[in-house]
């Protein structure tokens, strides 16, 4: 059974996309499975390890099928939140792998994006402004132990 705490933070997610997605001058963009899979490429990046580090794309040309190089495009992991800020996006709280953080350090087109939901705020960040903001940051494994034969 799915937790109920699961559940809500996706709708918030879906609530964050939404908003990237109804603002016409960015341009984001949801790639299919098959899409990550051609920028993965292009960006030179195991596909299988980095499927799941970014949740869309701001496109820099008119649509994907224009895209031919890395700067075509700006690779997004969105955080998305419903906290009550007074200065967002500081005080944010969210969970980062270290897939994302090594892609953030990495790659100048490898955005984070954090999404105020009841707001509709929302700011970008490159490593070094990411990095600068962090109070607290704290690993955690997750574990998953193989099936029985």
């Amino acid at each position: 059974m799915v937790r109920q705490k699961n559940i809500k933070n996706l709708k918030t997610e879906k609530e964050g996309i939404r908003i990237l997605l109804d603002d016409p001058d960015l341009n984001f963009y949801i790639p299919d499975s098959s899409e990550k899979k051609i920028i993965l490429k292009l960006m030179g990046i195991n596909q299988k390890r980095f499927m799941k580090t970014f949740d869309g794309l701001i496109l820099k040309v008119d649509n994907f099928d224009d895209i031919k190089s890395i700067n075509d495009f700006d690779m997004i992991e969105m955080k998305s939140t419903k906290r009550k800020q007074d200065n967002f996006p500081f005080g944010s709280f969210f969970g980062f792998t270290l897939n994302e953080e090594s892609l953030l350090r990495v790659f100048d087109n490898y955005k984070l994006c954090i999404v105020h939901t009841v707001t509709g705020e929302y700011d970008f960040f490159n490593f070094e402004k990411y990095e600068s903001l962090i109070l607290r940051k704290r690993i955690q494994y997750q574990i998953d132990f193989k099936k029985k034969n």
